[in-house]
């Protein structure tokens, strides 16, 4: 699969093919995490295609019941009248109609001619709300707009990764950016937008992930429960208010607390899991009554306060895995997975990535750490793994992704260049 990206951020210019490794390195601030972002954000876009479905039209069927239920309340007493009430109350009224559809309907359009018999409403009210049932009727009956409901759950993704700030900063010039993904001479997907949002979707096909997990910080599992209660802006209820958190944050925390459920189902990745407990010498996990992440050591275990971050790290990736997010068809991305860790743990992760590729995993790794990149390098070759490798270069205010799976040598110098530096500067002193 290939996506090509214009104008987007700090990125001018990415072409990037994603399936097997894909490893983009750089320096800070030239947009290396842009594209993960792109992705997991057009992955879990499509996958809430049903339920956004659903919500739009409870949304829709709501909203029109709860004018039927005032206007009846401004014209009859509820309180004397409980069987009335909770024939129109909008939320149950709703739940009727999942379940007997048009027998919902029929049963509210005959209490409205009972009212009429009674002199409750006037002909004019009966004729505003029958009108309004007839409304709800074709609501639910509609046919699915599938185009619409994904392009909306895009903008909404793409405004909880990135608030809006697509263009980029301080060009005028500059009057469109685009995604545009395609599956060998298949398009799947063509997104551009123009100062005021999006400008054209165009939607082919899915990208083929039923899931998406981006990690970016170990710190995750010390602000867990803050992110059970706040929300995403992926969520139509946003607009009221209240602590909001990135998607992907969100998605993350939900993901290695609800491990539980899914913790060592899949025996294929057992020996990655091993690796990896030996490398941090315990097993991290979630301990649901106590509502804390603790580390087991096996004679005693410790609260994840007291656990050092590359632990942390290592514990989340090691999660993921059990848990079954690391799979051939779904997408992990792992931004700037180097942090807190030291190089020989650095290598160790780079290990267990590749024994994830090798099980037919997709990964995309973000990097600025010569350790990684070598180590990754070295053992797709060692492997024979399928693996694109691209160094994110910045250009004044702007940067570009350029492949370098045949020769990382340039990217290799480019992140150890400071050190280079450093020792030219020391070495000139003395």
């Amino acid at each position: 699969m290939d996506i090509s990206v214009r104008n987007f951020g700090t990125i001018a210019k990415a072409d990037v093919k994603i399936g097997g490794l894909t490893v983009i390195a750089g320096e800070n601030d030239t947009g290396k995490s842009t594209v993960g972002k792109i992705l997991f954000s057009l992955v879990k876009a499509s996958a809430r295609y049903e339920e956004d479905l659903k919500e739009d039209k409870e949304y829709k069927i709501v909203s029109l019941a709860e004018k039927i239920y005032f206007t009846i309340r401004r014209n009859v007493n509820l309180n004397r009248t409980p069987l009335l009430r909770e024939l129109y109350h909008p939320r149950k009224f709703y739940d009727q109609i999942r379940i007997y559809q048009e027998e919902a309907i029929y049963e509210r359009k005959s209490g409205l001619v009972t009212l009429v018999e009674n002199n409750d409403i006037d002909h004019k009210t009966y004729r505003y709300i029958d009108s309004i049932l007839d409304e709800i009727r074709e609501v639910y009956n509609e046919d699915e707009d599938r185009k619409s409901i994904i392009a909306k759950a895009v903008k909404k993704a793409f405004y909880s990764e990135f608030k809006g700030e697509i263009f980029p900063k301080g060009k005028p010039h500059v009057k469109l950016c685009s995604v545009n993904i395609k599956d060998g001479r298949s398009e799947l997907i063509n997104i551009q937008w123009n100062k005021e949002g999006i400008s054209t979707f165009d939607y082919f096909d899915d990208l083929g992930f039923e899931d998406a997990t981006f990690v970016d910080t170990p710190s995750i599992i010390q602000f867990h429960n803050f992110t059970d209660i706040a929300k995403t802006l992926f969520d139509v209820s946003n607009s009221i208010g209240g602590f909001t958190v990135p998607l992907h944050i969100k998605d993350l925390s939900t993901k290695i607390k609800e491990s539980i459920y899914t913790y060592n189902l899949f025996d294929n990745v057992h020996h990655i899991n091993h690796n990896l407990s030996n490398t941090y010498k315990g097993r991290l996990y979630y301990d649901k009554n106590s509502s804390e992440f603790l580390l087991d050591r096996g004679n005693y275990k410790v609260n994840s306060s007291n656990v050092a971050s590359g632990i942390k790290s290592l514990g989340i990736f090691d999660i993921l895995v059990q848990s079954g997010h690391a799979s051939h068809n779904s997408l992990l991305i792992l931004d700037e997975p180097e942090i807190n860790l030291h190089p020989k743990w650095q290598i160790e992760y780079a290990r267990n990535i590749i024994e994830l590729i090798k099980l037919g995993a997709n990964i995309i790794v973000t990097t600025h750490s010569p350790y990684i990149l070598e180590a990754l390098k070295g053992f797709c070759n060692k492997n024979l793994l399928n693996h694109h490798f691209y160094l994110a270069q910045k250009n004044e205010d702007a940067s570009q992704l350029i492949e370098v799976t045949n020769n990382i040598e340039h990217a290799i110098n480019e992140l150890s260049l400071p050190l280079f530096q450093l020792n030219e500067e020391l070495y000139d002193d003395f």
